[in-house]
């Protein structure tokens, strides 16, 4: 039988490279001091982004999911567009941007 390329490559693919700006991070511990969380403490703050970074790089979408190229309106293919997410972790939604480098040959 032969194996898709897709996944023969799963050994291969990339760890993405997860960052979260410094503004967030305060923004986060604004919201720590205000809010209780039920998992965490609101001076775990390292350990939460950790675990953010940790959860968005696993990346849990298929393979097809994220070399799926964009369909615009009109059903003509581009090339992979910026995409948002939504995941939640404790009583925190967290929505963060895929950000796609396309002219980038890696």
């Amino acid at each position: 039988a032969n194996i898709p390329s897709w996944l023969e490559d799963l050994d291969q693919q990339k760890v993405p490279i997860v960052e979260i700006d410094q503004l967030i991070i305060s923004n986060l511990e604004n919201i720590l001091e205000k809010y209780k969380l039920e998992f965490f403490k609101s001076n775990e703050i390292d350990i939460i982004i950790s675990l953010i970074k940790d959860i968005i790089s696993l990346d849990i979408r298929s393979i097809h999911q994220q070399n799926q190229a964009y369909v615009n309106a009109n059903n003509l293919i581009n090339e992979k567009m910026d995409q948002t997410f939504k995941i939640y972790i404790d009583n925190l939604k967290i929505e963060f941007i895929e950000i796609i480098n396309n002219h980038n040959n890696n």
